[in-house]
């Protein structure tokens, strides 16, 4: 209980009172930012939002992939507003507006989010090392401000070698591999669980797994199965991972197939809510220096001092309060 206990204390902790009106988030949807200029696909993007915020989702990540060095051209230039989202959302919709009419879904529009992500893809231990270096040169460097234009950062890798690095010399968000593919390797349980204390999560994406393709079913139970037993059913994500409609799916669905995977029904609603917050969190601190500075509003300042209150009746604390979750979970 010591060794735990000590653990705990090293882990990047996010306070649930700033997470507890948490959506649902869809955290990879695949969009080139090169792209904006162009009217249709930023009409199919818009249109595959609507069709999700239909579905239930509040928060959605647009990624943007590369897998070379940094360039100016890789600065993200995407602006949600140029979405036009609660407009289109009643051209694309026009149906669900009578029956959302009485939950006022569509004036609750203005709350829906849009973020970006950059999602390096890792195939080399020397582009591993050029992202660490881009990262590790300070905020100032060229490449530092590429990235700092971005909500949240990510690598995709299916090498041991490059997982290894990234786990431990990085600083992502969000580490993604692809389990739908045959891994030439075993996760390594002290590595993981060195991630967990550093705070990355790990995205599973299922759009492979749902098309056609036995091999991909049944690699993506197989391995998703082990990355849960390996970190105890801790930050992992769900995501589509595909812009095709087709294969996207709400989040009940998202949570079901979770739950196919070994993680429990409380954990797997956390795929797609909790630890995509905290995960949208740790972007925001990570931006800040050395994650010390973060800026909060108001209501959720009163809604923290409020919380401490009730905790400080119980003769706890707020880690303690999220060491006893972590414990049931």
């Amino acid at each position: 209980m010591e060794s735990q206990e000590e653990e705990k204390g090293q882990e990047l902790k996010i306070e649930e009172p700033l997470l507890k009106n948490t959506g649902y988030c869809e955290m990879n949807i695949p969009f080139d930012m090169t792209e904006t200029g162009d009217a249709i696909k930023m009409a199919e993007l818009a249109k595959f939002i609507c069709n999700g915020i239909n579905d239930g989702y509040t928060t959605f990540v647009v990624t943007h992939s590369i897998d070379h060095d940094l360039s100016p051209k890789d600065e993200c230039n995407f602006d949600p507003k140029d979405l036009n989202i609660k407009e289109r959302y009643q051209e694309y919709c026009p149906e669900s507006i009578p029956l959302h009419k009485e939950f006022n879904m569509v004036s609750s529009l203005d709350k829906v989010r849009i973020l970006t992500r950059l999602d390096v893809r890792v195939e080399n231990q020397k582009i591993a090392h050029q992202l660490m270096n881009s990262m590790g040169g300070g905020s100032n460097t060229k490449s530092a401000k590429i990235i700092h234009t971005y909500d949240i950062l990510s690598a995709s890798t299916s090498d041991d070698k490059c997982l290894d690095l990234l786990i431990q010399k990085s600083d992502v968000d969000i580490i993604s591999l692809d389990l739908c593919e045959f891994l030439k390797f075993f996760f390594n349980k002290k590595t993981l669980k060195q991630a967990v204390s550093k705070n990355i999560f790990f995205e599973i994406s299922y759009a492979k797994a749902i098309s056609d393709s036995v091999k991909y079913r049944k690699n993506f139970i197989g391995k998703s199965m082990d990355l849960v037993e390996c970190i105890k059913s801790k930050n992992i994500i769900f995501s589509c991972g595909s812009g095709m409609q087709i294969l996207h799916r709400n989040p009940h669905d998202t949570i079901s197939l979770a739950s196919m995977v070994g993680l429990s029904q409380a954990n797997a609603r956390k795929t797609v809510t909790t630890n995509c917050e905290k995960c949208i969190q740790r972007g925001n601190w990570r931006k800040s220096f050395k994650g010390a500075c973060n800026l909060v509003s108001d209501k959720e300042i009163d809604d923290n001092k409020e919380y401490q209150e009730v905790l400080a009746k119980k003769g706890k604390s707020l880690l303690d309060e999220e060491f006893d979750k972590d414990m049931q979970d």
